[in-house]
């Protein structure tokens, strides 16, 4: 199905940049379905979408049912993308144990968990709602244990407070993971 959209996206309309919670460079792209048209949120820049097409992994996920207005897209009626999802926390288990934060967390925590938050929190260092924890890694003797990251069920890509957000290195290890991928697709479908 996700092969089918660099045939797919709609080259009429320009994509909308969804500017939330001062988060940038998420894109909106129409997308036509067997079932019609959808809206899809994704990182990769339009020139790149409408050239190769979006891969699965590369999109956030998209508005559950087609509107033609321009409504935004809201925790409502956003339907976030598992391949996405699961491709996110391959990416936050691969790298943010190297996060300089991250060890210093796992220092001060001495054993138990530090947890990865969702950097759209209104509240970082106070009380952060579930749906912004992202996951946690498990800590032994001030160290993270290898393997031991645990996603969030409840963590919401979309909230009121708007899209997701990560710390500055993880996104840009998430952008350098979504850009190979796009690549590979290129390669396989160009």
């Amino acid at each position: 199905m996700w092969e089918r959209f660099k045939k797919a996206l709609s080259p009429r309309r320009d994509p909308a940049r969804i500017v939330a919670g001062g988060g940038d460079g998420f894109y909106v792209y129409r997308v036509r379905f067997q079932d019609g048209f959808k809206d899809v949120v994704s990182l990769v820049p339009h020139d790149n979408a409408f050239e190769s097409g979006l891969a699965a992994e590369a999109i956030i996920g998209m508005r559950a049912s087609f509107s033609d207005s321009s409504e935004p897209i809201t925790a409502a009626t956003f339907q976030p993308n598992k391949p996405f999802v699961q491709f996110l926390h391959d990416v936050i288990a691969s790298h943010a144990p190297d996060l300089v934060g991250l060890r210093e967390a796992a220092r001060r925590q001495g054993n138990g968990w530090v947890y990865v938050i969702d950097a759209r929190t209104p509240t970082p260092a106070g009380h952060v709602p579930p749906h912004d924890i992202i996951g946690a890694f498990e800590v032994k003797e001030g160290v993270v244990v290898p393997g031991s990251y645990r996603p969030n069920e409840n963590h919401q890509l979309l909230s009121a407070n708007g899209i997701f957000r990560l710390e500055p290195t993880l996104r840009e290890h998430l952008m350098d993971r979504i850009m190979q991928l796009q690549r590979a697709f290129q390669n396989r479908n160009g």
